[in-house]
């Protein structure tokens, strides 16, 4: 029987408003809606993120400079947000011996912010970022890096915005679940990971 893996995405599942955080600084920064923002950029990160920021809108937008504004924001008591089941849920993954990683085309620093901020830190010691690969220029290449490190194991990969979805799917690794809340992942799980 081989061996089990979650692979959490990040923003959007882990911490559920990180992305409208983004949004808002990315609109901020390029003087446009957050609802046009979002629905350019959303899943994106790195490379990816800021060659069509600065393509799109002609301007010289850097990710540290994306970064240093998130984390201001993310660094503030009570401005996270995560599903009150989340906890539970990992428990049950590590009772039941699952391995479990986050996958983010985020940088490590803000996420390491937000899972202090979300006390959530001492749950999640595994994170792969884009920053571990700074040659890859998206989040499919991340899923399928990770889907040759993890060769011998099912895996199973939580994922929220559509084009999350698709990196994961176009990577081939594993099944792929669409978030909405961890009670109905967790039903999800019971019936793919029959061990539970």
């Amino acid at each position: 029987m081989k061996n089990k893996l979650v692979i959490f995405d990040f923003d959007g599942v882990i911490a559920l408003n990180t992305e409208e955080i983004t949004m808002g600084v990315i609109a901020d920064l390029v003087n446009r809606p957050n609802e046009e923002i979002s629905k350019m950029v959303t899943g994106m990160g790195g490379k990816e993120l800021i060659a069509t920021l600065n393509n799109k809108f002609k301007t010289n937008i850097t990710e540290n400079e994306i970064m240093n504004n998130r984390i201001k924001i993310m660094s503030k008591d009570g401005i996270l947000k995560k599903d009150p089941d989340l906890i539970p849920f990992v428990e049950l993954l590590s009772k039941n011996k699952i391995e479990y990683v986050i996958a983010t085309s985020s940088s490590k620093k803000p996420v390491n912010i937000a899972l202090n901020n979300l006390n959530l830190n001492k749950y999640f010691k595994k994170i792969y970022s884009i920053d571990d690969y700074p040659n890859f220029r998206s989040k499919k290449e991340l899923y399928e890096e990770l889907g040759r490190k993890y060769i011998n194991m099912e895996i199973l990969i939580i994922e929220d915005s559509e084009r999350g979805i698709k990196s994961a799917t176009d990577s081939k690794i594993g099944q792929v679940i669409k978030y909405s809340n961890f009670k109905e992942i967790e039903n999800v799980i019971k019936l793919k990971f029959q061990s539970i």
